[in-house]
């Protein structure tokens, strides 16, 4: 409406009540929350992780069986992991270089 309209001055009473309104029922709300405020919602974190680790585990199912994914990433984990276990095991031989041991028998 435009200003000059005769019914202006009601539509901007109406619409100023009903915003007072609304500024009071949610300062309410909002107070009563901060005073009956919960710590945690276990009851919804319990459905949720629930939900989500089914979608998880639909997930993975679908990839191991169209592509085989679960399948190749455990082959490179388990062949990272030997990779490691030499690794570590060469840095902690003594006679697991060869330089190490030529230096080792030198001294012998």
């Amino acid at each position: 409406l435009p200003p000059e309209s005769p019914q202006y001055q009601q539509y901007k009473h109406y619409y100023l009540s009903q915003y007072q309104l609304h500024l009071e029922e949610s300062g309410a709300a909002q107070a009563q929350w901060q005073h009956h405020w919960p710590a945690f919602n276990w009851h919804a974190f319990q459905r949720m992780l629930g939900a989500g680790v089914f979608i998880f585990a639909a997930a993975i199912a679908y990839c191991e069986y169209h592509y085989g994914a679960l399948s190749y990433w455990m082959d490179v984990a388990e062949d990272s992991w030997y990779a490691c276990c030499e690794w570590w095991s060469k840095r902690s031989d003594p006679l697991g270089d060869s330089k190490r041991m030529e230096s080792f028998l030198k001294e012998m």
